[in-house]
């Protein structure tokens, strides 16, 4: 298995408004994405790009499934 390059902030917002969520919204520091009644937290819109682990936890904690978010990979 390859591992996957870091994403940049922009391009976790492309997939996950591509799987359904909304925003990002500001909320103090960070913002976040809602999708229904889950909400999502991002890091800054001016972050560098974010690692590998960052985004599985991310993805982990917003319940999408590896196929879902390799879906998204254009």
């Amino acid at each position: 298995m390859t591992t996957a390059p870091p994403v940049s902030v922009r391009e976790l917002i492309r997939r996950l408004r591509l799987l359904d969520f909304d925003g990002p919204f500001p909320s103090g520091k960070d913002s976040y994405m809602r999708k229904g009644s889950a909400r999502l937290m991002v890091p800054d819109l001016h972050a560098a790009d974010l690692s590998v682990g960052l985004v599985a936890k991310i993805v982990r904690d917003a319940g999408i499934s590896r196929e879902d978010w390799e879906k998204t990979d254009r």
